[in-house]
């Protein structure tokens, strides 16, 4: 934890790859295996190794010895990324990257709010099981246009807090980004205005 008590992207346990293992298939996958700069919090599974907002990467951990701190992260990948000699932060998968991406970064814009309710388009789809299900989805002024689709009125009635996952209703302060991801205040109060990611900790 840093010394002013928030929980900072440079708190996570950290990643340096030593090794680098790209495999020729359809998937792009590729293998990193490297050393961990301490065992505390890190476990297999699925996981994230993060640089920067703009390079992520969700994956599977295994292999990891908590003597040696040694771990190979597998991933799939566009392009072709360099990892050689790179130091990335660990992230537990419960959370995504763009999560703390949004709270970490001082220049996230956000806007202050109250939550009022839209439109919505309803459909029916199946499950596995073929049961068929009513489906509801924001609205787009499109959807508003087309009289082929069953559009409901205020039936986008709520959101979702991208941090505690609590309800926003309509008539609730809350904030959103330009991105379309909504927190409620508490949160934004306890973590996004103070920039501090100790959400993946306490919640």
């Amino acid at each position: 934890m840093s010394g002013g008590g928030r929980k900072l992207v440079t708190d996570f346990p950290r990643f340096s790859v030593s090794t680098v293992h790209r495999w020729e298939d359809e998937h792009a996958t590729v293998d990193l295996t490297g050393l961990f700069d301490r065992s505390e919090g890190v476990r297999d599974g699925m996981r994230w190794l993060l640089l920067r907002d703009t390079e992520s990467y969700h994956g599977k951990l295994s292999s990891f010895d908590r003597e040696a701190r040694t771990a190979t992260f597998q991933t799939h990948v566009e392009g072709n990324p360099t990892f050689e000699g790179k130091t990335f932060f660990y992230l537990d998968a419960y959370w995504k990257a763009y999560q703390v991406w949004m709270v970490a970064d001082e220049n996230h814009a956000w806007e202050q709010l109250t939550f009022l309710a839209s439109d919505a388009v309803s459909d029916r789809v199946e499950d596995s099981e073929g049961k068929r299900l009513r489906r509801f989805r924001k609205a787009t002024p499109q959807d508003l246009g087309n009289p082929s689709l069953n559009i409901v009125p205020g039936g986008w009635d709520h959101e979702h807090c991208e941090l505690c996952w609590a309800h926003i209703d309509a008539g609730d302060a809350c904030f959103r980004d330009a991105s379309d991801h909504w927190v409620c205040v508490q949160c934004y109060e306890r973590y996004v205005k103070a920039h501090d990611l100790s959400f993946v900790d306490d919640l």
